[in-house]
C-alpha cells in the first residue's frame, strides 16, 4: 500500500515537473523568438503601456530647452528643444516677407529616424523655396502627439506665431493614440490629460510572453491594445468619425485667424509596401476620412493614394526602418516630394502666391 502511495506521489511530481518546464521552455522560446513583442520592445526599449497615464498639462512635448539622444537601435540622433519643448528652432519665423507654414503632426512629421534637417518639414520648405515660393516652415512634430493634442498645442501657443498655412499630418498611429487616450474627453477641466484605462491583467501580460500568446494568438487581441481584431473595423470608424469632428473645429479656427488649413493623411511606409488585413482596414479608414473632408469643404491630400506602388516589399528598407517603422530620410524626401505633387494636383493654387507680410503686434 505504501509503495503504491510512493508511486502515485512520485507520478504527479513527475507530470508537475514536465508541466513546469514545458511552460518554462515554451515561455522562454517566445522570449527568444519576440513573438508578440511591442513596438518599444522591438527597439530595444521595456514594454510600456498605452494606458493609465495622467499627464499634468494638456500641452503633449517634449522637455523644454534640453539637448539630449533619442536612440532606437536602428539609428541614434541627437535631439535639441526649444522652450516649448518641440525639435525647432525657437522662431523660425524670421523673415516677416516669407510664407509662414507650420507642420503639425506626430514623430512622422518630427522626422523620427532623420537628422532635423531630413524631415519632411524641411524637405518642403527647401523645395518651395527652389520654386520661388519664398516661405519658412515651422516643424511643429512632436514623437507621441496625435492631432487632439496637436490642436491644443496649436491653440494655446502655435497660434501666437501667426502661422499662415497649417498642414496636419492624420495617420494610423492616431487611430492607436485614440483607443488609448479618447478625444477630447481627454483634456480635464483641472489641466489635466486623464488617459483610458487599461485591463487589470496588462502587468501579467508585461511580464509574460506566454501570457500574451494566450491574449494574443488564442483569444484574438491586438498586440498591446486588447482590443479584439473583430472589433477593429467599428473602432476605426469611430475614430475616423471623431479626428473628422476635430478637423472641423480646426477649420473653424483656421477661418477666425485667416490661415489655410489643410488635413495631410499619412501612410506609414510598411502600410504601402505590406498586404496585410489591417493595412487593407488602414487604406479604407483613410478613404473614409477623405471623402468625408472633402465634402465639408475641409482641404486634405491622401498621400495612400498618391503614394501607392511607390514603396514595396523589395525596396522597404531603402525608405524605412524595419523594426522601428519610421522612415529615414529618403522615405521623408519622398513623402515631401509627393505631398507637393498632390497639392499641386488637386490645389493647384495653394502655394502659387504669397500672402501678405505678417504685421506683428505691437
Amino acid at each position: 500500500m505504501e509503495k503504491t502511495k510512493s508511486t502515485t506521489k512520485t507520478k504527479i511530481l513527475y507530470a508537475i515537473f514536465i508541466s513546469v518546464f514545458t511552460l518554462l521552455s515554451f515561455e522562454a522560446l517566445l522570449r527568444l523568438v519576440g513573438v508578440n513583442k511591442s513596438w518599444s520592445e522591438k527597439v530595444g526599449h521595456e514594454y510600456v503601456s498605452g494606458y493609465n497615464w495622467k499627464r499634468a498639462s494638456w500641452l503633449y512635448t517634449l522637455p523644454p530647452d534640453s539637448t539630449f539622444e533619442v536612440d532606437q537601435g536602428e539609428f541614434k540622433y541627437t535631439y535639441t528643444t526649444n522652450s516649448l519643448g518641440i525639435r525647432e528652432k525657437e522662431n523660425p519665423y524670421t523673415d516677416s516677407s516669407a510664407a509662414r507654414i507650420m507642420c503639425i503632426g506626430d514623430s512622422y512629421t518630427e522626422g523620427l529616424g532623420a537628422p532635423y534637417d531630413s524631415t519632411y518639414p524641411r524637405f518642403l520648405e527647401n523645395e518651395l523655396n527652389k520654386r520661388g515660393f519664398i516661405n519658412q516652415t515651422y516643424n511643429a512634430g512632436v514623437q507621441g502627439s496625435d492631432p487632439f493634442y496637436g490642436y491644443a498645442l496649436l491653440k494655446q501657443k502655435l497660434i501666437q506665431l501667426k502661422p499662415q498655412y497649417v498642414l496636419m499630418t492624420f495617420n494610423s498611429s492616431d487611430i492607436t493614440d485614440y483607443i488609448f487616450v479618447g478625444g477630447m474627453e481627454r483634456f480635464k477641466p483641472d489641466g489635466t490629460v486623464q488617459y483610458r484605462t487599461g485591463p487589470t491583467y496588462e502587468k501579467q501580460y508585461a511580464n509574460s510572453y506566454l501570457f500574451r500568446y494566450i491574449i494574443n494568438n488564442i483569444l484574438e487581441y491586438e498586440i498591446g491594445l486588447f482590443v479584439k481584431k473583430k472589433d477593429f473595423p467599428s473602432l476605426y470608424s469611430e475614430a475616423v468619425e471623431k479626428y473628422i469632428g476635430l478637423f472641423d473645429s480646426i477649420n473653424i479656427l483656421a477661418k477666425e485667424n485667416e490661415f489655410q488649413f489643410m488635413v495631410v493623411i499619412q501612410p506609414i511606409a510598411s502600410e504601402l509596401a505590406l498586404k496585410t488585413e489591417n493595412n487593407e482596414l488602414v487604406a479604407k479608414a483613410f478613404s473614409e476620412m477623405e471623402n468625408e473632408l472633402t465634402r465639408r469643404g475641409i482641404l486634405n491630400v491622401n498621400m495612400y493614394t498618391a503614394m501607392a506602388g511607390k514603396i514595396t516589399r523589395s525596396n522597404l528598407e531603402h525608405y524605412s526602418y524595419l523594426k522601428d517603422t519610421h522612415f529615414n530620410a529618403l522615405g521623408y524626401k519622398m513623402f515631401s516630394d509627393d505631398l507637393l505633387k498632390a497639392i499641386d494636383i488637386k490645389y493647384p493654387l495653394f502655394f502659387k502666391s504669397s500672402p501678405a507680410p505678417v504685421t506683428e503686434n505691437k
